[in-house]
């Protein structure tokens, strides 16, 4: 678990082809379009073969390989004052990249079609910048520029004060001009935290708690209306399995708080990142000690850490229980008992004794090591799960270095012509390239 806790640039911890286009456009990868800061207008893409029907959703058409792919493109179309390079390049290594320390002899690898569109989309959301006469923003805050917002400015003339804080926040992308990085910008009132930028990232609550349709079980039963079918796994509620990857992981990032002796003190759906499929970070780590700091506490800043991580607990209850629920209004406390019944009726006995450990209150000082044997198996079927896709990718690895006879295809940008070669032709390829380079490195060509 990585947590981003606002540190230094400079000391950041050291923690440590598919012919189709459909299946790529289908899977869950981040747009870089969610994450730029809406506007009032847009400038819709021409495409002289899609088409437009009532629904307002385009109908692309597009041929590879001699067939033709009919698909809906749900692609919003650019913002006004986003701009990006008209050029191609990579970004700089991700912070939290760039200060780990890699395992000695971590092999190279080829990416999965899938894996690949991601990181492109990570790329330009990294590299996105502002049209400054759009929408003015500071050029520089201290040593950080290029500042990009990542949330919805408030209009000048209103005051819009976070929920969690209860502060007038914001938040921006900027570059760190020390080591050419980019990072996350969170001010509050005269603050600015600094953390780690995940590009592509986004809120638990964006993600599974953005339906309003979701809070109908609960609403319903609320006015004395007809309860209709009880919502289910994969009919309305997350599968167990992808309710366990979280705990997993949210967990193992309270237990290396607690060890630390301090408290999270965000564990909330808004404050929960998640990257990728299931990969989870917690966001905004630290910034209640700050803003609660009180030199009167006998000089000890950490005489209520005991009391946040008691805290920290309940939180992650009604984190879980929510997750379960598929709906914030499951840990309201008159819904508690519905939502309790509709985890007997649809999950396991191990994560109802767990929700009911977290938010009942057992008289003595809990500890987040109390739940690993309600976890158990599971943390190792994330684990191998972790192991699996290594597998995969050194699979891959080996046929290239092997140079076995088996075909692949290759695609290019456009998708306009298609290759298909074996392993060894590519190996081949790259040892000429390889030879080439250090032929002209070294004044022979």
């Amino acid at each position: 678990m990585s947590l981003s806790a606002g540190s230094s640039p400079l000391h950041s911890p050291k923690i440590t082809p598919h012919t189709s286009p459909a299946p790529r456009r289908r899977s869950h990868t981040p747009n870089p379009a969610n994450y730029m800061v809406p506007s009032s207008a847009s400038t819709p893409v021409n495409n002289p073969v899609s088409q437009t029907p009532s629904s307002g959703q385009v109908i692309q058409k597009e041929t590879v390989g001699g067939t033709t792919y009919f698909y809906t493109d749900t692609t919003p179309a650019p913002l006004t004052g986003m701009v990006f390079p008209n050029y191609h390049i990579y970004p700089p290594t991700a912070p939290h990249v760039a200060y780990m320390q890699p395992k000695a002899n971590a092999p190279s690898f080829f990416m999965a079609d899938e894996l690949r569109q991601e990181l492109i989309n990570r790329h330009l959301i990294t590299m996105a910048q502002l049209d400054q006469a759009d929408m003015p923003v500071p050029t520089e805050v201290d040593s950080y520029h290029s500042l990009f917002p990542l949330e919805p400015l408030p209009p000048p003339n209103r005051i819009q004060k976070s929920s969690n804080f209860g502060y007038i926040t914001s938040c921006y992308k900027a570059v760190n001009s020390k080591d050419d990085l980019p990072y996350c910008l969170r001010r509050i009132h005269a603050l600015v935290f600094a953390y780690d930028f995940h590009a592509g990232g986004e809120t638990m609550m964006s993600r599974h708690f953005n339906d309003p349709n979701a809070d109908a079980y609960f609403t319903k039963r609320k006015w004395g209306q007809h309860d209709g079918p009880l919502p289910r796994q994969h009919a309305g509620l997350l599968p167990e399995s992808l309710i366990w990857a979280y705990i997993v992981q949210l967990s193992s990032a309270l237990r290396t708080i607690h060890t630390a002796g301090l408290a999270c003190r965000v564990m909330d759906p808004t404050k929960i990142l998640i990257t990728g499929k299931t990969r989870l970070r917690v966001n905004c780590v630290g910034v209640f000690d700050v803003l609660t700091f009180d030199n009167s506490q006998n000089n000890n800043p950490l005489a209520l850490m005991a009391q946040y991580q008691q805290a920290d607990l309940i939180s992650l209850g009604k984190v879980v229980l929510a997750l379960a629920c598929n709906s914030l209004a499951g840990i309201q406390r008159e819904n508690l008992q519905k939502a309790m019944e509709l985890v007997t009726i649809n999950y396991s006995s191990d994560l109802k004794n767990l929700i009911l450990y977290l938010l009942t209150d057992q008289n003595r000082m809990r500890s987040v090591n109390d739940i690993m044997p309600m976890i158990g198996a599971r943390f190792y079927t994330q684990l191998d799960a972790a192991q699996m896709r290594n597998d995969v990718i050194e699979e891959d690895l080996a046929k290239l270095d092997a140079g076995v006879p088996e075909k692949i295809s290759l695609i290019s940008r456009d998708e306009k012509s298609v290759l298909v070669v074996t392993y060894s032709d590519l190996k081949r390829c790259f040892e000429n390239t390889f030879q080439e380079l250090i032929a002209a490195a070294n004044g022979q060509l």
